[in-house]
């Protein structure tokens, strides 16, 4: 699809006065839409094009078209394309993610668009190429702040987050795909006493899906975090079963999680201030293990990779944590000094990761204060991306190494799904596909 004819560019404005990509109007194409960049994408990872030859179920969907919803950065989208699916539109309300995710999903479309404004859904599809009821896969994941564990603020009754869930549902009804996917935090399924959950499957399977919902921890699939997310997955071509560990004691391979220190020490160089970063780095060595060489197909160097310099304070209290334990545990033993003390009512936050174990929960790094296991400073964004199993030829940044928002980035990727639990759900959802 190309950025002809009539159509009128309109500025797409990024931070610091920084221009992004433009919005493109057509009469053949929604509002607010990115156009696809054209670059082709490395080694088999992220997004696939669309002229592979697949395998369908009963000739219906062999082209694995699927589309992410509340695409944030592309997590999702990158795991299902890893599973063999072309993902061909993402569609998130904002500008920062749709830059990013348009950077690194060069082949898809990026609609600007908020979940709860969005109508006339099978325009936007017809708009990426796909007929009535052909959609294989209608992936999503919802905002999860008013349902996060990590937000202690109080949670009011049904709101706007909330109610999204049920705009999901209203998309996979107009949409009508073989297969959809929710994806969102394990305490959504308790949101007001459960009714929330209800209400969804409820609309869902009115619709005639076969729905199964189950909790599933990253580093059950080669993610190095301990990350929990639920999913909900819907089939309207037959029963749908997830898939069995492939890491850690319950595995069937007998593969062991893979820890902070199979992904982050070893090959990456000794790590920038933010102000002193200029452009790309060379890795230091060989990939150290398996985990290493996946990060770096498609990668001839690091990017991203420097850490928010912060003041003394934050620095010292750094120096007196120990790895597995935060600044509360300190102060709570006694041992900070009264300089030093912070009012904290979270474990997570001013946390130092252990080598030898795989990470806790990755969220936004600078707001949790995520230490380094070995070093006094705060994890780097490319750490940060590889603890979510992001690959790094995963761009957060534009021509001369220059990074774009840092602060919403940052969020960003600790809102996304981990791609390589992406890719494991996306796997079995090929596989009923094609059975």
């Amino acid at each position: 699809m190309s950025a002809s004819g009539s159509a009128r560019r309109l500025g797409l404005p990024g931070s610091d006065g920084i221009m992004g990509a433009a919005i493109l109007e057509s009469p053949t194409m929604p509002r607010g839409v990115l156009p696809p960049s054209r670059g082709a994408v490395g080694d088999g990872g992220g997004v696939r094009t669309s002229n592979s030859s697949r395998r369908s179920h009963e000739g219906q969907f062999g082209d694995l078209a699927a589309v992410d919803i509340c695409c944030g950065l592309g997590g999702l989208s990158e795991g299902l394309g890893m599973a063999g699916f072309d993902v061909r539109l993402g569609i998130d309300n904002s500008p920062s993610a749709a830059l990013t995710y348009q950077r690194n999903h060069p082949n898809a479309l990026v609609a600007l668009q908020d979940l709860s404004q969005l109508r006339k859904f099978r325009s936007y599809l017809s708009a990426v190429g796909i007929a009535p009821y052909k959609l294989a896969v209608l992936a999503g994941g919802t905002p999860c702040q008013s349902f996060s564990g990590a937000n202690t603020k109080k949670r009011p009754g049904r709101n706007e987050h909330h109610n999204l869930v049920l705009e999901f549902a209203r998309l996979v009804k107009e949409a009508y795909p073989a297969l959809f996917v929710l994806e969102n935090v394990p305490r959504m399924a308790s949101v007001e006493n459960g009714e929330l959950l209800s209400d969804f499957l409820h609309l869902v399977e009115r619709a005639g899906y076969e729905v199964k919902v189950k909790n599933l921890l990253a580093a059950d699939f080669g993610v190095p975090q301990t990350r929990r997310r639920l999913f909900v997955v819907g089939s309207r071509i037959g029963p749908f079963e997830f898939m069995a560990p492939t890491h850690g004691p319950d595995s069937y391979s007998g593969k062991r999680f893979v820890t902070v220190q199979d992904a982050i020490v070893g090959d990456l160089p000794t790590a920038v201030r933010r102000e002193d970063a200029t452009g790309p780095m060379s890795y230091i060595g060989p990939p150290a293990n398996w985990y290493q060489r996946w990060c770096r197909v498609g990668s001839r160097e690091v990017t991203d990779h420097f850490w928010n310099n912060l003041g003394e304070g934050p620095l010292r209290r750094f120096a007196l944590i120990p790895p597995g334990k935060s600044w509360v545990q300190i102060q709570d033993a006694g041992l900070a000094p009264a300089e030093l003390e912070v009012t904290i009512d979270h474990r997570s936050v001013y946390r130092r990761l252990e080598e030898d174990k795989p990470a806790v929960t990755i969220v936004n790094v600078r707001k949790a204060m995520t230490i380094h296991p070995k070093v006094d400073r705060l994890i780097t964004l490319r750490e940060a991306a590889r603890l979510q199993s992001f690959r790094d030829r995963f761009s957060f940044s534009r021509a001369g190494g220059r990074i774009l928002q840092v602060d919403q980035i940052q969020q960003q990727l600790a809102n996304a799904v981990p791609p390589l639990l992406a890719r494991a759900v996306g796997r079995r959802l090929r596989a009923r596909l094609e059975h």
